[in-house]
């Protein structure tokens, strides 16, 4: 009798087209993936934009098996299937849920269960699994735009990667790249966590404020294989005087980590490649446009750069910024 309300069921799956749909759907979701895996990042989206694609496509799928029982799609168009009765009906019902059920389980699986695999061959458990990182590494977290129009992103976003770049020159330091650290951009949560996501042992986190000419930084470096915060500053300073305030928060950072870890090297205040503070927004302005790789962006990039170099012709890195911008053009049709 089982084997009959298989078989029943398989000819109602192949009748009503179950099995083409659950073929084509399994291949477009693929492909979905595949794209979005590659497209995301590029575009600027969050990092939970990705991991709501997948559960979209995981769940999408016993959705589709259910439209194909009920409705014939071909080119003849839209039409109803007669109505569900008989044990093929009730196995077919039974069947989605338990698919649906089992979709949603194993992508929490697939999100969840690595870390805590990789924890329990540690013998560690989340909260102690940063401390596994080199003690000596570090990520820097994009800072977040706290100013009252929220128009300031392209200056948080600068002084990190200043800072990035800045520690990344310490011989004595192991710090995450750019891209790996700013794929974290949004994510809220313990640092812990995060940290353990880019492998590192130490986490430096800020914020920007800038209001009535005067640019605030908080910066903060996180201890990850506990949690805490080791070091905590605020700095204030003129718009005009960004690369001064980017130097005293890169010195003072370095001094924390040089007396907690062997071999890292204390800062010393660099030399700035331009003293001129509109010229250094206007960089970073450019900076932001040039990632986004569309030829309107990559115009503004140049509009940016060429004010830089106007308002300082000494600045080599808003003519370095060009020279970039004007490579990247010609994959556009300039």
């Amino acid at each position: 009798m089982e084997r009959s309300l298989l078989r029943e069921t398989w000819e109602e799956l192949k009748r009503r087209r179950v099995v083409r749909a659950g073929i084509t759907y399994a291949v477009v979701g693929w492909v979905v993936l595949q794209a979005a895996e590659v497209t995301f990042e590029p575009l600027g989206l969050p990092p939970w934009a990705l991991t709501w694609t997948v559960l979209g496509v995981v769940l999408g799928f016993p959705v589709a098996l259910v439209i194909s029982w009920f409705f014939d799609v071909s080119t003849r168009g839209v039409t109803r299937e007669r109505g569900v009765t008989g044990r093929a009906g009730a196995a077919f019902a039974v069947a989605m849920v338990l698919l649906a059920v089992g979709g949603t389980a194993w992508w929490l699986y697939g999100v969840y269960a690595p870390a805590r695999l990789e924890q329990a061959a540690n013998g560690t458990t989340s909260s102690a699994t940063p401390g596994a990182a080199p003690i000596n590494s570090v990520g820097v977290l994009p800072f977040t735009d706290l100013s009252p129009q929220r128009d300031q992103g392209f200056l948080a976003d600068g002084i990190a990667e200043e800072l990035l770049d800045r520690l990344a020159r310490n011989e004595g330091l192991k710090v995450a790249s750019r891209t790996s650290s700013f794929a974290l951009r949004g994510s809220t949560g313990d640092m812990r966590v995060l940290a353990s996501q880019l492998g590192v042992r130490w986490l430096l986190e800020g914020s920007l404020r800038k209001a009535s000419g005067r640019v605030r930084v908080t910066a903060q470096l996180i201890d990850a294989s506990n949690g805490f915060h080791v070091w905590s500053e605020t700095y204030e300073r003129s718009d005009q005087d960004l690369f001064a305030l980017q130097d005293e928060i890169a010195v003072a950072i370095a001094d924390e980590l040089s007396s907690r870890i062997e071999g890292v090297v204390a800062e010393a205040p660099a030399d700035a490649d331009t003293e001129n503070g509109e010229a250094l927004q206007a960089y970073l302005q450019g900076r932001e446009a040039w990632r986004k790789r569309s030829a309107a962006s990559l115009e503004e990039a140049e509009a940016r750069f060429g004010k830089a170099v106007e308002l300082d012709p000494q600045f080599a890195r808003a003519w370095s910024g060009l020279a970039d911008t004007y490579l990247l053009q010609t994959d556009y049709g300039r």
